[in-house]
């Protein structure tokens, strides 16, 4: 019974480590764009792209993303304090993901090499700070 006691003990003892929004977000980025430079090809790319940024979209602004289109998304991020430049490069990026996903457009590599940048943009200006710690 001890040694059951003591087994069940151990098992509870590991924590769960859990990442906030923007965190878990530029993870995912950073291996998809690893994954861009070993030949994904741009449909699959920019699905991808486009899901990690939805899924951080409704973390951060608690905005049912993932089952809205990139229209509806954008008209409901107007009203968020959003720099426009920020929003101008988060509209283009689901505009040429819609482009990419629905029209077999085909953008070169420096064209995603570009998108990866103004998704990691978009995360780091738009991640609320904690004001607990200071930051």
């Amino acid at each position: 019974i001890w040694f059951i006691f003591i087994r069940s003990k151990s098992n509870k003892l590991i924590p769960e480590v859990v990442l906030k929004p923007h965190e878990s977000a530029l993870l995912k980025l950073q291996e998809l764009h690893q994954e861009l430079n070993k030949g994904i090809d741009n449909k699959m790319y920019y699905s991808e792209l486009t899901t990690v940024l939805r899924v951080y979209i409704e973390k951060r602004y608690y905005v049912p993303a993932l089952e809205k289109t990139s229209k509806q998304i954008l008209k409901t991020l107007r009203s968020k304090e959003i720099s426009p430049s920020v929003y101008k490069d988060l509209k283009e990026l689901l505009n040429l993901a819609d482009f990419v996903k629905f029209a077999k457009a085909n953008p070169d590599s420096h064209e995603n090499e570009m998108n990866y940048l103004k998704a990691v943009s978009f995360v780091n200006h738009t991640t609320l700070k904690d004001l607990s710690n200071g930051v």
